[in-house]
């Protein structure tokens, strides 16, 4: 990744190349890759504990996967929201 640039109003600027592999990260579903690069590139605390929480690692994640565990036994098993819907 190139050197961390941060345009004169506070926002991360990234290369083509950078958001490109970021995209693509997102277009896989692959959240915690793209929580970490961010973190990474940022430094961002939160991207690290998003990471954790998506990839039921550590503290958070294990909160994350027994909330998870619960939901699904109140909604059922591959449904998506609390409408039961499934996407």
């Amino acid at each position: 990744m190139s050197d961390l640039l941060i345009t004169n109003d506070g926002k991360l600027a990234l290369t083509d190349q950078e958001l490109g592999v970021m995209q693509a990260m997102l277009n896989a579903h692959d959240r915690t890759a793209f929580y970490m690069v961010y973190h990474l590139m940022t430094g961002s605390k939160e991207a690290a504990l998003q990471a954790s929480i998506s990839s039921f690692s550590d503290i958070a994640g294990g909160v994350a996967l027994a909330a998870n565990r619960i939901i699904q036994t109140w909604i059922g098993p591959g449904t998506d929201n609390a409408n039961g819907d499934v996407t």
